[in-house]
């Protein structure tokens, strides 16, 4: 597990390198583009693949949580739309750096806390507590 992180690293630093201020030959920005074209499922299947490299339409269709002909509906509008090449029936890959763009999408936002000025230290009590649902005096 940790070399797929490293190599999603490697891509991702690939991504960067391939950046640029002009919207239109910004490879993120091109990449999204196709991204948003995607259907629902197909965007849940593209966001779960990360940066796994290649993938089966059963494993597909058990990460994403979808019956298998969802999932190869899903990855067949994925290769469609060059997002993804099918190596051999029922076997799809990424390109490395869609790869390492599908990663970034599927990748968690990482939660900020603030920091305090005594300890410098994030504070994770200066934040709300989330809703959790209504309380009882019964513990329900």
């Amino acid at each position: 597990m940790r070399l797929v992180r490293q190599a999603a690293a490697s891509a991702g630093h690939r991504l960067d390198a391939l950046s640029s201020p002009d919207p239109e030959s910004d490879l993120r920005t091109v990449f999204s583009w196709s991204y948003e074209q995607l259907t629902r499922t197909e965007a849940r299947v593209f966001n779960v693949l990360g940066a796994r490299g290649s993938i089966t339409t059963d494993a597909a269709a058990c990460l994403a949580n979808i019956n298998t002909e969802q999932a190869s509906r899903a990855l067949s509008g994925l290769a469609r739309a060059h997002l993804i090449a099918e190596d051999a029936p029922g076997r799809f890959r990424f390109n490395r750096l869609i790869g390492a763009y599908a990663a970034e999408k599927a990748r968690p936002a990482r939660r900020t806390y603030p920091v305090t000025r005594s300890s410098g230290k994030a504070d994770r009590r200066a934040l709300p507590t989330p809703f959790v649902g209504p309380r009882t005096s019964r513990g329900r």
